[in-house]
């Protein structure tokens, strides 16, 4: 399909089948398959429906790509990801399993603060 990038997808019209490619490929489909589960009825994302390792399937849902899209109506579609970036700012964090290797990696973001690395969720010194 275009616009797959690192990750290899296909799909027969039902379904979506995609692989992970390249570097940190465990670690990509990990979040992406956290983000599928804990999405899922609070924004339009795909129903996951299989899971192994290095590859998802999940429902396709008709659209046209963003990037094809944007190239044609680029003022809908800002709205729309802004939009999108709102309801998504809006979920719940705390209903995400906080052991997860994705939770913690976007939890744990960190500043530089005078020269010393915080993790702003624990907010304790980082080496």
């Amino acid at each position: 399909m275009p616009h797959g990038y690192t990750n290899a997808t296909s799909t027969d019209g039902r379904r979506v089948v995609k692989r992970y490619l390249g570097p940190d490929s465990a670690a990509r489909q990990s979040a992406e398959t956290l983000a599928l589960t804990h999405l899922a009825g609070r924004l339009p994302v795909p129903v996951l429906l299989d899971l192994t390792s290095g590859r998802i399937d999940v429902g396709w849902i008709a659209g046209v790509p963003g990037q094809e899209r944007l190239e044609t109506h680029p003022e809908q579609v800002l709205y729309v990801v802004g939009d999108t970036a709102r309801r998504l700012q809006g979920v719940d964090v705390d209903t995400v399993p906080r052991d997860s290797p994705a939770v913690r990696a976007a939890r744990c973001w960190c500043t530089v603060i005078s020269a010393r690395r915080t993790c702003c969720w624990a907010a304790t010194p980082v080496s």
